[in-house]
């Protein structure tokens, strides 16, 4: 195994987990003990003025936060300069380089290292590229990119090597992911996976916005200000709510000294109204759940353990609704092991990074957990009778260099649309047509007899598939392109 770096690069915190050929280490801040170093930056005239911890102790109410998602926008950031801002892509680069140098001050020779990256399962195409781009430019180039909750379920099962089918719900600051892996044969399959987009820092604006709420009320000669005191206070008044978040239960007020003038903010946040907005993400992170279980084929009852993770998991309401779910099966720590005996706590919530690290220790290559392949019809077949044909078999090797291309006849329809569904198989005895991933409508040239589809595997980890009839050199409109989340599985070899 050689030595390798894996980076978990959160919403609300980064982890980075450092192998070094026998242990995991996590890495902190030179001024932390905490291996949670924030996602955020603070800018001063266009200038990066602070990073991570600093900026987000000192700088709060200018810190930009929820940096991976600046990338799924398009929209300058506010820098502080009075005439230009910076593009998402540069913010995320300048944060880059900080945590190139909290591994370079951790005594980190990242000469020849290899780093591997986690990305939330749906996170968008466009998002992921510009991801990999802003690493490289930040000086830290990425090997390999996994799924986060593959990578935290990865770190609990090279530990116990136990054949079954587990699973895991990982919940931070940003999103809900969850993932189902098979240990067989020493080998682990990933099933199924997907994820929703809420996490603690849609709570914390929900918080955030009740106490300016609050605020106003008690004094209403400043609502006419609302918009441009959450403009201005918005930052602060949500980093101050992820601290109450946590201890609603024991200590749930909120305060700000002279938050607007001399007017001081107090609020303290109700238990029944605060477990109300988060019973409905629960509920729906329970129906998530079943869902994923069920596209896997294995009986629910008989997954076990349940991992719970990440920094969400901390709200007592939403732990007690997991732990009534699914009992003695829920598992939140991460079992001891030799190759992190060190590490005392937060070892499950840096599980994410971790998985990361020995996954790019041993190299594991991902692999095809179920067939990917298409169903071609014209506009009067129906969904029910067209046949899947495998484009990658079970079991292949994903490589984002190469490509494949193959020739299809087609029987023009009267409109001029086909449709190409993506799909994806696991027996075909048991889905002899496929499970339907994706639907696209697809142009046809009514003189075209023939389409071409090219299939390759992004850097992302994204099926791209390529539709161009014979009359694209005429017409280059004629040439679509279109991207499916796969949720593709990864051969994961057992650690010795």
């Amino acid at each position: 195994m050689r030595p390798s770096i894996g980076i978990d690069f959160g919403t609300t915190n980064t982890r980075l987990a450092y192998f070094d050929g026998r242990q995991v280490r996590l890495l902190t801040e030179p001024q932390s003990s905490s291996p949670f170093i924030p996602s955020a930056i603070a800018y001063q005239q266009g200038q990066p003025l602070a990073s991570g911890g600093q900026a987000k102790e000192r700088h709060g109410d200018m810190a930009i936060t929820s940096l991976k998602w600046l990338l799924a926008e398009d929209k300058v950031i506010d820098v502080g300069h009075p005439r230009h801002g910076k593009e998402p892509i540069e913010v995320v680069t300048d944060y880059v380089g900080y945590l190139r140098q909290v591994l370079t001050d951790q005594r980190v020779d990242i000469k020849g290292l290899k780093v591997a990256l986690t990305v939330p399962v749906n996170y968008p195409l466009k998002a992921r590229r510009a991801l990999l781009e802003a690493f490289n430019q930040g000086g830290l180039p990425i090997a390999n990119l996994y799924p986060e909750p593959v990578a935290a379920l990865y770190a609990v099962a090279s530990i116990q090597h136990r054949e079954g089918v587990s699973a895991i719900m990982d919940w931070g600051g940003g999103t809900l992911d969850l993932a189902c892996l098979k240990v067989k044969d020493n080998k682990a399959y990933v099933l199924s996976s997907t994820g929703l987009k809420e996490g603690g820092d849609d709570f914390d604006e929900w918080i955030a916005r009740e106490a300016l709420e609050d605020f106003l009320r008690q004094h209403p000669k400043l609502e006419a200000d609302r918009q441009l005191i959450w403009k201005n206070k918005n930052l602060g008044l949500r980093s101050r709510s992820e601290k109450r978040k946590c201890e609603y239960l024991n200590n749930p007020t909120l305060r700000w000294d002279n938050f607007v003038g001399q007017y001081d903010l107090e609020y303290r946040i109700e238990t029944s109204r605060f477990e109300e907005r988060l019973r409905s993400p629960v509920s729906k992170a329970l129906r998530l759940f079943s869902q994923m279980i069920q596209e896997s084929g294995e009986s629910e009852r008989l997954i076990e353990p349940v991992v719970l993770s990440g920094g969400t998991r901390n709200l007592d309401f939403i732990r007690c609704s997991f732990q009534n779910e699914f009992g003695q099966r829920l598992q939140d720590e991460l079992p001891q092991a030799d190759y992190f005996r060190d590490l005392e706590r937060h070892r499950i919530d840096s599980a994410t990074a971790i998985g990361a690290a020995l996954l790019q220790a041993i190299d594991s290559h991902p692999v095809c957990s179920r067939a990917i392949g298409i169903r071609l019809a014209d506009d009067r077949q129906t969904a029910s009778t067209d046949l899947f044909w495998p484009i990658f078999k079970r079991g292949d090797k994903i490589d984002p260099i190469s490509k494949v291309t193959m020739e299809f006849f087609v029987t023009n329809p009267s409109s001029g649309v086909a449709r190409l569904l993506i799909c994806d198989q696991l027996e075909p005895e048991i889905e002899p047509a496929g499970r339907l991933r994706k639907f696209f409508p697809v142009p046809i040239d009514r003189r075209e007899s023939r389409i071409y589809l090219t299939f390759r595997i992004t850097e992302g980890l994204l099926l791209e598939v390529t539709v161009q009839g014979a009359l694209a050199k005429v017409d280059p409109e004629n040439t679509r392109t279109y991207v499916a989340d796969l949720a593709l599985g990864f051969e994961l070899p057992p650690i010795s």
